[in-house]
C-alpha cells in the first residue's frame, strides 16, 4: 500500500529506471543480461547466491513463451546450457512443495 503521492512517484520512478536498464542491455548486441541475485549469510561466515527463486522465473518466462524456446531446447548442445536453470529451479520447486507437506495438519500428523 501507498502511503503517499510522494511514495507512489518514487515507485513509479524506480520501476520505470529499471524498464529503461533492461531495455538498454537487450538494445546491445549482443544483447547483455545478468540477473540480479541476491545473497545470503552462511553460518561460519561467507555469503551464498541465492539463484532458486531467479531460475524458477526465468523457466517460468521459458514455460509462457515454449514455442519461442522450442528451437533451443531441441538442439542438444545448445539445450545443455539451461540444465542448472532447470535444476535450480526445480529444486526450489521442490522445496516448495515439501513446505507444504510440512504445513499440512494431516500431512504432519502422518509423519510424527
Amino acid at each position: 500500500m501507498v502511503e503517499s503521492a510522494e511514495q507512489a512517484r518514487r515507485n513509479v520512478s524506480l520501476i520505470v529506471r529499471r524498464m529503461n536498464m533492461i531495455g538498454a542491455g537487450f538494445g546491445n548486441e549482443p544483447p547483455v543480461f545478468e540477473p540480479i541475485l541476491p545473497e545470503g549469510e552462511v553460518e561460519g561466515g561467507g555469503t551464498i547466491v541465492l539463484a532458486h527463486d531467479w531460475c524458477a522465473g526465468f523457466m517460468t518466462g521459458v514455460e509462457l513463451a515454449f514455442d519461442d524456446w522450442q528451437p533451443l531446447l531441441d538442439d542438444q548442445s545448445d539445450s545443455v546450457f539451461l540444465v542448472p536453470l532447470v535444476s535450480w529451479a526445480l529444486t526450489k520447486a521442490a522445496m516448495r512443495s515439501m513446505r507444504q507437506k510440512i504445513r499440512a495438519p494431516s500431512t504432519t500428523n502422518s509423519w510424527i
